[in-house]
């Protein structure tokens, strides 16, 4: 066999591979089972993927009249956890599994997260509109309980300790810094 057919031989095996790969996953998404749930009273519904572009966020936030500094919080936060597309316009990573949130989510999905594989319930939204409303309470009070406590605002600090956990990464800032960005450009 000369090199051209082995190469092509290689590639038909590769691409036939990848294409086993995306249908074993989209057919284990379909059996999703979550087990935990902290709203048990909401409404379990399917998942909907959806894009919305930063722009776009940026432009409905100053729309609906939510505060600039707010919304490049809210920006910040989705520009790191979902960047591209999201379930149910759950652009922010929000868990319904590990506890309860001071607002309440439209309703709640069972999504298996692309890392680990685990099947894990967040919360899902009716539009974009609900979910930023929901973000924007949600942010509001967080902000304002950090702002009394440290005086000042550092959004890496803020994001450590009042939405992901962990510790603060300087780089954080920088994503802070590019919403500001996209929300000033936009009118």
């Amino acid at each position: 066999m000369n090199k051209e057919m082995t190469l092509i031989l290689t590639v038909a095996v590769i691409i036939i591979g990848v294409a086993i790969l995306i249908i074993a996953h989209k057919e284990a998404m379909k059996n999703v089972k979550c087990k935990k749930t902290a709203y048990s009273e909401l409404p379990l519904k399917p998942v909907k993927w959806v894009y919305v572009s930063n722009k776009e966020m940026a432009k409905k936030m100053k729309q609906m009249g939510i505060d600039d500094h707010i919304a490049k919080i809210i920006l910040a936060i989705r520009m790191i956890e979902q960047p591209r597309r999201a379930p149910n316009f759950n652009f922010w990573g929000i868990h319904t599994d590990i506890g309860r949130w001071p607002y309440h989510p439209d309703f709640r999905v069972c999504v298996k997260e692309a890392f680990t594989l685990k099947a894990r319930e967040y919360a899902g939204f009716n539009s974009l509109e609900s979910a930023l409303r929901w973000m924007e309470k949600v942010i509001t009070l967080k902000y304002n309980n950090y702002i009394k406590k440290h005086k000042s605002f550092d959004f890496a600090d803020f994001y450590a300790k009042k939405w992901k956990g962990g510790k603060r990464r300087e780089s954080d800032n920088k994503v802070f810094a590019r919403a500001g960005r996209i929300m000033e450009g936009v009118v």
